[in-house]
C-alpha cells in the first residue's frame, strides 16, 4: 500500500480510501478498486460474476457504460496475471 507517499505493508483490515494499493497474479483484490497504472492485467471474476473467462483491466471503454468501468476491479476478484497500482 501507498500511504502519504510512502511504500508500506499493511493488513487489509487497515486499508483506507484513497489507499494505493499494488497487485499483481495471485493476488485477491481486498476492495472495489480502480487501475491506475501498470501492466495489463488478467482478473478472475468468476465467483463473483459467473464469468468463465478471465476479464483484462484496463479495457477500452463500451458504448453506454460509466465512465471508467474499463478500469474497475471488484473486491474479492483474484488476478491472474499482470501487475499495477489501483485505488
Amino acid at each position: 500500500t501507498k500511504r502519504d507517499g510512502t511504500m508500506v505493508i499493511l493488513p487489509v483490515a487497515e486499508l483506507v480510501p484513497g489507499d494505493v494499493i499494488f497487485l499483481r497474479g495471485g493476488n485477491i483484490v481486498p476492495a472495489d478498486s480502480e487501475w491506475l497504472e501498470g501492466d495489463p492485467m488478467l482478473v478472475d471474476t468468476a465467483a463473483l460474476t459467473g464469468e468463465p473467462i478471465p476479464r483484462k483491466v484496463p479495457r477500452p471503454e463500451r458504448e453506454g457504460e460509466l465512465e471508467g468501468a474499463g478500469r474497475h476491479l471488484l473486491g474479492g476478484c483474484i488476478i491472474k496475471q499482470g501487475e499495477g497500482h489501483c485505488l
